[in-house]
């Protein structure tokens, strides 16, 4: 087995107010589980439940300061992680195990361009220099759906959006070909298409590589697109586990059961056609600079919002979809006026 959880648990340290002591609130209870070289294993539950804190185990992410794995052991290729020194964790993280977090934006370093950070692992664990990791990166960077990769590299995470964030946060990942990735809910800021491709090339290089993965999530469909093996966990316990198949046609816990049973069947009532407008938008358009050289001045621009128009009407509520990058934001925010319009300078409205 690649990864083995054997009786694993872990608690979190809290300070008592009292007597300014300390005291340990455990959150995993004693979970089995076992991953093979070449499979998909998806770990389901509700927030709360226990899956991303036994998920991180695995790289140890979390301070000694603030959780303690307080019993069993947790197997890597036959080595145990929890007694691993810092330097064995640092030379298997981003090399031998790859993890995609949740939410990019605390992830990313807000002072380094996405060049930077997603040739940081090859740089590190390969020893490539900046200009042999240039091409890797943006092969990396199409392969996970961001456009204009080339021409990307430059800006900063605060200049992308959130799902484009979260797909350079996947490059970084993958770019080393782990042999296992930790996919912490890696689709959650993503539209369902990029959603889709970014499945399908995980499940692509597993196949391709051998490559196992530990597919963190909350939505069962999402689990049974892409694993071979599901696992549910509820308040730090592993309550039912096995092929998606069992686990979908025959859920064996009322708690796996719950979770396959949650649907919505409310509707919105109809919109009055006869109903004043509440807002009206008429040929919108929002340009955002491209700036080069040592002066910074503007070579062209990138159409973010170009030429849209709606009427929004009392009582009615306007659902705006689109991939990530296609301008939904840039729409809602210049409605309300948040980005400055500085002619040439900055964001141009019209």
């Amino acid at each position: 087995m690649l990864v083995e959880y054997r009786n694993f648990r872990a608690a979190f340290r809290c300070v008592t107010a009292a007597s300014g002591g300390r005291s340990f609130a455990e959150v995993v209870h004693g979970i089995n589980i076992s991953m093979a070289a070449n499979e998909i294993t998806a770990l389901v539950g509700e927030s709360g439940s226990g899956k991303t804190v036994s998920a991180q185990a695995l790289l140890r992410l979390q301070s000694p300061d603030l959780i303690d794995y307080s019993g069993g052991e947790l197997f890597f290729e036959g080595r145990d992680i929890l007694t691993m020194s810092e330097a064995e964790l640092r030379s298997i993280r981003g090399r031998e195990i790859g993890m995609i977090f949740q939410e990019p934006s605390v992830s990313l370093n807000p002072l380094h361009n996405i060049e930077r950070q997603t040739a940081e692992p090859l740089v590190v664990h390969q020893g490539l220099s900046a200009a042999q990791a240039r091409p890797i990166v943006i092969e990396w960077l199409r392969k996970v759906g961001l456009r204009d990769a080339e021409k990307r590299l430059g800006a900063f995470p605060h200049e992308l959006s959130g799902g484009e964030r979260q797909r350079v946060m996947i490059a970084i990942a993958l770019i080393n070909r782990p042999k296992l990735l930790v996919a912490d809910e890696p689709t959650t800021a993503l539209d369902v298409t990029i959603q889709a491709q970014i499945l399908d090339l995980i499940r692509s290089l597993q196949r391709e590589l051998g490559m196992a993965a530990l597919f963190i999530t909350h939505d069962l469909n999402l689990a049974r697109r892409i694993a071979d093996h599901a696992v549910v966990m509820k308040e730090g316990r592993v309550v039912e586990s096995g092929s998606v198949d069992d686990i979908f046609n025959k859920p064996k816990h009322e708690y796996t059961r719950e979770l396959l049973g949650i649907d919505s069947d409310g509707e919105s009532p109809p919109p009055k056609p006869d109903a004043p407008a509440a807002a009206s938008v008429k040929d919108l358009k929002v340009y955002f600079p491209v700036k080069k050289g040592f002066l910074r001045r503007v070579v062209s621009y990138i159409k973010a919002v170009d030429g849209v128009s709606f009427t929004l009407r009392k009582g009615e509520t306007l659902g705006v979809a689109g991939e990530s990058g296609s301008g939904k934001t840039t729409l809602g925010k210049a409605l309300l006026r948040l980005q400055e319009s500085r002619g040439g300078g900055g964001d141009n409205y019209d």
